[in-house]
């Protein structure tokens, strides 16, 4: 979103269109913190008080805090690998040739294997469904804002 206003909400950065109204930051915080927490949550408000537009820009916050601690992550592990490679001594690659029982050199190798790769940092899909065609059309405009 280009325009509108951002928040700090719960510890993340919530893009919003507008001026949200304290029910909206309140939704959106209800929101984050069961996100966050791997929780459900039952939220309730009143009609036409902007719970659609609360609830998708608090996921998108949340979606989009993953997807920069997927970028740092990464880049955590392209740094180590890069300075892992720089730390390696010319030709220590290959491995030295130990006789067999049959006097045939075989090579051998005291380098460690390769660590598992970390668990790799997921970024969820968001869906939004709706039951009626009018819902999606008020709400595509909002959020495109």
């Amino acid at each position: 979103m280009a325009e509108g206003k951002s928040y700090l909400v719960a510890g993340f950065e919530v893009h919003f269109p507008h001026e949200a109204y304290g029910v909206q930051k309140v939704f959106i915080n209800q929101v984050l913190r069961a996100i966050h927490n791997e929780e459900n949550a039952l939220l309730e408000a009143p009609t036409g008080c902007g719970k659609t537009l609360s609830l998708l820009c608090g996921a998108l916050a949340w979606q989009d805090a993953q997807k920069r601690k997927k970028m740092a992550a990464e880049q955590l592990q392209k740094e180590k690998r890069d300075a892992e490679a720089a730390d390696a001594k010319p030709g220590t690659c290959l491995a030295p040739l130990k006789q067999n029982s049959k006097g045939v050199g075989e090579a051998t190798s005291d380098v460690d294997e390769p660590e598992d790769p970390p668990d790799e940092i997921r970024v969820p899909k968001i869906y939004y469904a709706t039951r009626t065609h009018s819902q999606i059309a008020q709400v595509c405009p909002q959020q495109q804002a």
